[in-house]
């Protein structure tokens, strides 16, 4: 039987053109992997009253976890700070780019654009991570102040809303039970949810993984992955 000694462990990460699944047979191919995408439901008043907008006020903020992890690699964000992560992807990618020539035409958008444009370019690859995030926190603000902000609901309206949709299923399920029929489980999820304190909690709580972002951080610095034991090679001849 043959044995090995196993001395120790390393840490790498793919390059751009090499996807996982071409180094290991076992994982699923990239185009069908699974990654976490969260969704952040926001309510704008001021678009249900406006008549001329066919809107109920209702969106939905899609943020994939992936964004999250690049913040923090690119932009100088601790792992840890997934609040200010999360603050500046709700505000801060909703500013314009600059040369854009129709958004200056707007005057929401010329607004957040003429307070952002004498900052420094955050995506200069040679600024310190650490400027970098001075620059994205400081462009977040101004889109809070001249653009949008997004804030907590009332503690009260969110239950409001949670007990408004108890209300309508518990009459479904009475109607339906009386034609013989039962309401389609499904719909019943989340029935007795109860409005948390912090409705972001669930997505701030959890710090980042620092690995994956200490490996995002070396790829946009173009280092190049690391050939697997090549640090513990011997000059020839010792």
């Amino acid at each position: 039987m043959l044995e090995g000694q196993i001395y120790e462990v390393q840490a790498s990460y793919t390059a751009r053109q090499q996807a996982p699944d071409r180094i290991a047979q076992e994982l699923i191919r990239s185009e069908d992997d699974t990654h976490p995408v969260w969704g952040v439901a926001c309510h704008f008043p001021a678009w249900r009253a406006d008549e001329e907008t066919p809107s109920n006020g209702d969106h939905w903020e899609i943020i994939p976890h992936v964004l999250l992890e690049h913040y923090a690699a690119r932009f100088g964000y601790d792992h840890e700070d997934v609040s200010g992560i999360v603050d500046a992807v709700l505000h801060h990618t909703k500013i314009p780019d600059l040369n854009d020539s129709l958004a200056w035409m707007q005057p929401q958008y010329a607004e957040v654009m003429k307070a952002v444009r004498d900052m420094p370019d955050f995506l200069d690859p040679r600024m310190p991570y650490e400027e970098r995030r001075e620059v994205v926190a400081a462009r977040t603000e101004a889109a809070k102040v001249h653009l949008l902000q997004v804030v907590p609901a009332p503690v009260e309206e969110r239950q409001g809303a949670l007990d408004w949709r108890r209300s309508l299923l518990e009459r479904a399920v009475e109607e339906i039970r009386s034609q013989g029929g039962e309401l389609d489980e499904r719909f019943l999820i989340g029935i007795d949810d109860v409005a948390p304190d912090d409705p972001l909690e669930v997505l701030t709580s959890a710090p980042l993984d620092p690995r994956r972002v200490h490996a995002m951080r070396l790829r946009e610095a173009s280092q190049p992955p690391m050939t697997f034991g090549m640090n513990r090679v011997l000059p020839p001849g010792f």
